[in-house]
């Protein structure tokens, strides 16, 4: 039972900190949409479209998937062993080595 309720908080609490973070999207947005009129746009404007991008992004992972978020997937065997190989080479495994 205390295994039941953890997961439900910690969905729970996922998909909140999701909705808050869409929440600070919607300010700068808000912002972003007040340096409209301006005819070059500075970093401000460049800075709160990133984070509303970002923000949004991020926010509405956290909100649809939740939990869900954090789950392994399974990588076909094609991706695996490039990543196998980068591992190799970043410690400097040769081939011939095995």
């Amino acid at each position: 039972m205390r295994g039941k309720v953890h997961r439900l908080l910690r969905g729970l609490s996922i998909r909140v900190f999701g909705l808050a973070i869409l929440g600070s999207v919607w300010v700068c947005e808000h912002a972003l949409w007040r340096l409209r009129g301006e005819a070059a746009p500075g970093v401000e404007a460049f800075l709160l479209a990133l984070a509303t991008f970002l923000g949004a992004s991020v926010g509405g992972a956290m909100l649809i998937l939740g939990p869900h978020l954090f789950d392994k997937v399974e990588v076909s065997s094609r991706w695996a062993r490039m990543a196998i190989d980068r591992d190799r080479a970043n410690r400097g495994v040769r081939d011939d080595d095995g």
